[in-house]
């Protein structure tokens, strides 16, 4: 009994000189049970009944467990509600790796645990920083350069983004980042994060993880929460000029919320190359931060230079009060297609709560090759503002989808030319028209439209102001099926060109579909012979 009480007094004497016990120990599980939660998140118990009966150990908070039961042993349950779990056997050096604890600290939530975290990642490169349970205050954490390669993080405990200082604070190049993972290859972050955001000033650019000009990152697991800006931002190595791109980054399960609608995104990329997101889920990120943010997944590189090619989204889940939800922005506007390329969304459900605001909730422009199926849902159907699809500066697109409300449910060229786009369309309950388009190309649309608004139709075209070089948008090498009976809409035209701003056609028709029961009319209002007819019922 005495060796066993002495052993247990030298890992609670070695807990205390590194800054993990604080001075909560404990004679036995009953005492434990009335200690209370405030304080050091861990606790050395000195026996089960009473000292040296050899059922003691260290014990440490889980805040995220408000249930499971107190077992007498394993778990036990504080008169405060508090769930205290034994630990593994060990000291500060934890069976999987290194603990953050061993370098000075506390996961109190309140304490700067920056430079322990660093000492530990600094101490320990190529191998395994554990953050244990507890909540771990920080900024500036850097894996920066290949002497840490190969360094795995696990994250049982919250990394929490110290709040930033001052308008100007910054960590890279006007940015405040948690964690920064910058020129190293073979990493590897289970994390767990937490953005602070009603602590953070309104400012977007606070983000929990940057990985700029890294190659081969895993993240199996990424949580995080309460983001003001993004949870995690990908880069190049230098944001201001042409350097190693992100490469090969991996997400599993990614899952970032905010309790209330605020943020930028749970994702940015401006610059990179090889991302595969398994589950990508984004809750309430997206609301207005000085102006209104995007909200959800964006990809938005902010020069010419910058290029993002062969991102893959297996399956994707945003709910944003932002305006956008899924979205890319490319650059270099003067090519067809932009400097993004090669992106692939398998399976979305993108749905807006944005109401009376400018919203495309699946946007992309000045992109190429892209593969996309899935929904989108407006909370407001009748919003004039809204658009479900937007494709602009867009060549080559395979396009699957099911869009609920909006002005126009799906909108294709504004601005700019879309060529060698393939559309599949479902719009229901939308107020101008289910599909509209201006200068397109080698390009086939498929639109079922239902239970469109009054004066609706389910195809517009239009020249939209003076943008074109010839004063007119023009389509050619196209061909639309429009399936939208009168009887199943509430608008009074199938489909119409502008008759004040219309597009010119060159080998443009209509093929399949259905406009039955339109007055002669108001089937195809302002084409004349302009396109060509091939077997579309109510007009043959």
């Amino acid at each position: 009994m005495t060796q066993a009480t002495n052993a247990m007094l030298l890992q609670a004497l070695e807990m205390m000189q590194e800054g993990r016990a604080g001075g909560r120990i404990v004679p036995n599980i009953a005492a434990l049970r009335k200690l209370p939660a405030q304080g050091s998140l861990n606790a050395v118990v000195l026996g089960r009944e009473k000292i040296g009966d050899n059922d003691g150990g260290v014990y440490w908070q889980d805040i995220h467990d408000k249930t499971s039961a107190d077992n007498g042993y394993t778990v036990i349950v504080a008169q405060d509600g508090m769930r205290w779990k034994l630990a593994p056997a060990g000291t500060a050096a934890d069976a999987d790796g290194v603990s953050v604890l061993k370098y000075g600290a506390i996961g109190d939530g309140k304490h700067d645990d920056s430079a322990a975290i660093q000492k530990a990642l600094d101490q320990n490169k190529g191998g395994t920083v554990i953050i244990p349970e507890g909540r771990y205050l920080h900024s500036g954490v850097k894996l920066d350069g290949s002497s840490y390669n190969g360094t795995k993080i696990i994250c049982r405990g919250e990394m929490l983004l110290r709040p930033r200082k001052a308008e100007r604070e910054a960590n890279l190049q006007g940015a405040f980042i948690g964690l920064l993972i910058r020129d190293c290859e073979n990493i590897e972050v289970h994390y767990r994060g937490d953005g602070n955001r009603k602590s953070q000033p309104v400012q977007e650019h606070c983000f929990n993880v940057a990985v700029a000009g890294a190659k081969n990152v895993r993240f199996p697991t990424f949580f995080c929460k309460e983001v003001r800006g993004d949870a995690v931002y990908i880069t190049q190595s230098n944001l201001h000029q042409a350097s190693p791109l992100a490469e090969k980054i991996y997400f599993g399960k990614f899952d970032v919320e905010n309790s209330e609608d605020d943020g930028r995104n749970a994702m940015s990329i401006i610059s990179g190359k090889d991302i595969v997101v398994d589950d990508f889920r984004s809750v309430r990120v997206g609301g207005k931060v000085n102006v209104m943010q995007p909200g959800g997944f964006d990809i938005e590189p902010n020069t010419d230079f910058q290029i993002v090619d062969n991102v893959w989204l297996k399956k994707v889940y945003i709910d944003t009060a932002g305006n956008f939800g899924l979205q890319c922005f490319g650059q270099a506007r003067n090519r067809l297609g932009g400097n993004v390329s090669n992106l692939r969304v398998d399976d979305f459900d993108v749905r807006t709560r944005c109401d009376g605001r400018s919203s495309a909730l699946v946007c992309f422009r000045h992109c190429r090759n892209i593969v996309l199926k899935g929904r989108a849902v407006m909370a407001n159907p009748n919003d004039a503002h809204h658009v479900g699809l937007m494709l602009d500066n867009v060549d080559g697109a395979q396009i699957d989808i099911e869009v609920k409300g909006g002005l126009f449910a799906a909108l294709a060229s504004y601005s700019y030319q879309v060529n060698k786009a393939v559309v599949n369309l479902t719009a229901t309950e939308y107020r101008r028209a289910a599909l509209t388009t201006a200068h397109v190309s080698n390009s086939d649309f498929k639109v079922k439209a239902i239970n469109g608004g009054r004066r609706s139709s389910a195809l517009y075209t239009r020249s939209w102001g003076s943008k074109w070089s010839s004063g007119k948008a023009i389509q050619s090498n196209t061909v639309y099926q429009i399936d939208s009976p009168q009887n199943t809409t509430r608008g009074d035209a199938g489909v119409i060109n502008d008759t004040l701003n219309g597009v010119e056609f060159k080998g443009v028709s209509f093929s399949g579909g259905n406009l039955t029961g339109y007055a002669k009319e108001k089937a195809m209002v302002g084409f004349g012979n302009k396109v060509r007819l091939k077997s579309v019922r109510g007009m043959m």
